[in-house]
């Protein structure tokens, strides 16, 4: 999955308008308003909006082998959703970025 799309999957999610995607050096973003841009890869506060609305569960590096951050949703209904990596917003945001992709290829079409 790219980033581009991780992080619309992430916009989505939060309910965000998620059609004008640009990109800077910090990589993609999605331009939600003339003054917000959506980067929870990069935006802590952002990445962690998503812990909230999600209810997500993290596990330090510290405490799993290979040391990676471990994100999952709480409780765990399945294992749909669980990441881990080494860059905690990427592991939140791809946590939430499996859980929609699920939640999308799970609906009737």
């Amino acid at each position: 999955m790219t980033d581009l799309e991780i992080t619309r999957l992430c916009a989505e999610a939060m309910g965000l308008p998620t059609d004008v995607a640009q990109s800077d050096e910090t990589g993609p973003y999605l331009k939600c308003s003339r003054y917000h841009r959506y980067q929870p890869l990069h935006d802590d506060a952002q990445a962690m909006a998503l812990v909230k609305r999600f209810s997500l569960a993290i596990q330090p590096p510290q405490f799993v082998s290979p040391p990676r951050w471990h994100v999952w949703r709480h409780p765990r209904p399945s294992y749909t959703g669980v990441a881990d990596i080494l860059n905690l917003n990427r592991a939140i945001c791809e946590c939430v970025a499996k859980m929609r992709g699920s939640n999308e290829s799970s609906q009737p079409g």
